[in-house]
């Protein structure tokens, strides 16, 4: 479970950094083909939707993660933590956010993407997505 929790934590790491860093190449090989993610906004967007719109490099800087929280069930993990970040306008701001992972049925499987939730400062959001294999 160890080296789970270790892969996880890089997996969410590269989550974080590909958000900051409008990443779609890393992004395109973590998300299961049937991920899901639902946005700020409440809009829910398919795999290919949410790679066009990471495409589009974010407004905030100097994100990150806090307080990573990575429960692993079985074949599934789930994952809490805190985000801190600047908004355009230079103010310091917060959210929250929770990923759910499918880990491999056999190990030279990779684990996949497949629940994506986050809050940014008083919006919520969410994604999902079923493992690749």
């Amino acid at each position: 479970m160890s080296k789970d929790i270790d892969e996880l934590a890089r997996l969410n790491r590269d989550y974080v950094a590909s958000v900051q860093n409008s990443d779609v190449k890393r992004f395109d090989e973590i998300l299961a083909e049937d991920f899901y993610c639902s946005n700020p906004d409440k809009s829910l967007v398919d795999r290919a939707g949410f790679l066009k719109q990471t495409a589009v490099p974010v407004t905030i800087k100097n994100l990150e993660s806090h307080d990573v929280k990575i429960r692993v069930m079985g074949d599934f993990a789930i994952i809490h933590a805190r985000t801190t970040y600047t908004t355009p306008d230079g103010q310091p701001a917060s959210g929250r956010y929770t990923d759910c992972w499918a880990l491999p049925a056999f190990m030279a499987a990779k684990p996949s993407l497949i629940s994506d939730s986050f809050s940014f400062a008083e919006i919520q959001s969410s994604r999902c997505s079923l493992p690749r294999m």
